[in-house]
């Protein structure tokens, strides 16, 4: 039974905010024992947690660094579309991704979402801005370079307090330097399209999103109900994707999320989102919602084949992951007629 007022604008302030725990990265650095408990609890059930960097020396700079790329990504989306499209690769998982190309949130609605997908690529793309190209690739690398390590971190942790086998520990299949889809998404949502994202589980193992705009909402575990995420300037959203739940056998928590757009006190006049995406090295092998054993990177192309295929086409096992499972089988009919 749903637990929102009937009739109630689920884009507006009265939507509940969702109630998060808060970890404490420098604790999980010391693997100190009741953050690691912490931690695991986050992702058992949620799924979603608030990251704070402030006590670490290792990556509190990670919050100047996201807001220098924030910058970047707003000077960049304001270009003209002829302009972007010099970034365009012609696919749909790297470089300067148009409106259209994904599946809205209504039916019939392709207005979604512009992309820039940087992950190896930061050489080649800002074919747009070449005059600061140097400088653009070397903090591009930085804030790559310390969000891989914020979760191999959390990764280990988790390996550490689950006490998995050396031999299934989740920070092992995770080489960067071996082929992989990480990748950095900034996302750009203007107030003059429609409604933005459907939703869906991560396909990857965690993501490491900073928003400074309300928008994003996440599938309540207890309530199946929407709930707002409250953006917080010096704090990441993690979550739990596809792969580190399937690597875990289940055990943790991969949360259906979406963004819409919000009305109301929550309003803003442009939402911009930057998230890194981390995923398993393409060849790692684990097995997906139908116990079936396959490769991240087949479990990575099906999923992004889902997210732009129209919405009678699309099969909601892939899209969420499995988890309407999880939700006793309403998590796909919650989401869509929400």
């Amino acid at each position: 039974m749903s637990t929102l007022p009937e009739g109630l604008d689920l884009s507006d302030e009265r939507v509940p905010k969702a109630s998060f725990s808060t970890i404490d990265f420098a604790l999980l650095e010391a693997r100190d024992a009741a953050e690691l408990k912490h931690l695991l609890r986050a992702c058992q059930t949620h799924g979603f947690f608030y990251l704070n960097f402030d006590n670490s020396e290792s990556t509190k700079a990670i919050v100047n660094e996201k807001t220098r790329v924030q910058n970047f990504m707003k000077e960049y989306f304001a270009q003209a579309t002829e302009v972007k499209m010099k970034d365009h690769l012609g696919i749909k998982t790297k470089g300067y991704i148009p409106y259209g190309t994904f599946t809205g949130l209504k039916k019939g609605d392709w207005r979604t979402v512009e992309h820039l997908m940087v992950g190896g690529l930061a050489e080649t793309l800002c074919a747009a801005i070449l005059t600061i190209l140097s400088v653009i690739s070397q903090l591009f690398k930085s804030y790559l370079d310390r969000c891989n390590y914020v979760v191999s971190v959390m990764l280990g942790a988790l390996s550490d307090v689950l006490e998995v086998p050396a031999s299934k520990r989740f920070d092992r299949g995770h080489d960067t330097s071996k082929p992989c889809d990480t990748t950095l998404a900034m996302l750009s949502y203007p107030l003059d399209i429609g409604e933005t994202l459907q939703e869906h589980t991560d396909i990857g193992s965690m993501t490491v999103l900073f928003s400074h705009e309300f928008g994003l909402q996440v599938l309540a575990p207890e309530t199946h109900q929407w709930e707002f995420v409250e953006p917080r300037d010096r704090h990441a959203v993690i979550n739990v994707g596809d792969a580190l739940r399937f690597m875990s056998d289940k055990q943790l928590y991969s949360c259906v999320h979406r963004v819409i757009r919000a009305t109301g006190a929550y309003a803003s006049p442009h939402r911009y989102s930057l998230a890194f995406l981390r995923r398993p090295e393409q060849e790692f092998k684990y097995k997906d919602t139908e116990g079936k054993e396959l490769t991240a990177k087949e479990w990575h192309d099906s999923k992004y084949k889902i997210y732009y295929t129209p919405h009678e086409e699309q099969d909601s096992r892939v899209l969420l992951g499995g988890m309407e499972r999880v939700l006793s089988g309403t998590a796909h009919n919650v989401a869509v007629t929400a």
